[in-house]
């Protein structure tokens, strides 16, 4: 049981989700990463998660999660909460199964070049968030890095604006790349540990000048793979292969998948994030 607790609402879409903890830190953390989705209306909730912390609340809250020191649980309201019992994480809570009817998830992130919309696909540490920096240094507008949000209905992709995430794996990197962001700006970016021993900063791209987010939705144009294993995508069912390796969230991904292959203007392809004037020619940037 929660003896003192903190909570905020947060508006995701036109659904308001309540967010409830014992520690403050871990509110703060959520308040900061989703503070493009604080609601203050005073409208009811129509979704609860309960949060509670009995970890190291030094640690960035995903951390927490991993390492099993946070109980979480959900529900329409207070009074009927359950247990969370599944593998993924609970952030960010618009991907909860109650919302799952209306929107599938994908691993990845999109970016809003000229007139068209793009999605790059491939795992963790892949260099997906590093591409993402450069195309937006050329005046590319984001629509969502890390995760893909897309409406079950139409199949368009939504914006979700959450801080990028940059870690200190090179010291020298690192501190050069967070000085250059912030050259502007007399703000400095939180710092949260990981259990590894490294850290990572959240950067908000609306605090760094020149940076911004395409506020639209939109179809998918083109879709870019990260991938070693790359075979050509010839039809719908090469397509599906090579999507669902990707880490997703979605209770309809038959359908989802087909509306967003039938919007495609072009064939899906590979991608060499390694270099640079190579992804510029094949972005036609």
């Amino acid at each position: 049981m929660i003896c003192k607790s903190y909570e905020k609402n947060f508006n995701f879409y036109n659904n308001l989700i309540n967010i409830e903890t014992n520690d403050l830190n871990v509110l703060n953390q959520i308040t900061y990463i989703y503070r493009e989705y604080i609601d203050e209306s005073g409208l009811k909730p129509i979704y609860y998660v309960k949060i509670e912390n009995n970890g190291n609340n030094k640690y960035l809250l995903s951390e927490l999660i991993d390492n099993n020191n946070i109980k979480i649980t959900h529900g329409k309201s207070k009074k009927m909460m359950k247990k969370w019992t599944d593998k993924v994480t609970f952030l960010p809570p618009i991907t909860v199964p109650f919302f799952q009817k209306q929107f599938s998830f994908f691993h990845g992130c999109a970016i809003r070049i000229k007139n068209k919309t793009v999605v790059i696909l491939g795992p963790s540490k892949s260099g997906k968030t590093t591409l993402i920096m450069e195309l937006m240094d050329l005046k590319c507008k984001l629509i969502s890095d890390d995760l893909v949000v897309i409406n079950n209905i139409d199949g368009s992709i939504l914006p979700f604006k959450k801080p990028i995430g940059i870690r200190n794996t090179n010291k020298f990197l690192f501190e050069k790349r967070i000085q250059r962001l912030l050259i502007d700006k007399d703000n400095s970016p939180p710092f949260f540990s990981l259990a590894n021993g490294l850290q990572t900063a959240l950067i908000h791209i609306t605090d760094v000048n020149d940076w911004s987010f395409f506020e639209k939705a939109s179809y998918i144009d083109e879709i870019y793979f990260i991938s070693d294993n790359f075979k050509d995508v010839d039809s719908p069912e090469d397509f599906f292969k090579l999507f669902l390796k990707q880490a997703c969230i979605s209770m309809d991904i038959v359908n989802t998948l087909m509306k967003i292959y039938l919007q495609l203007k072009k064939t899906p392809a590979k991608i060499n994030v390694r270099d640079l004037n190579d992804v510029l020619k094949v972005l036609d940037i």
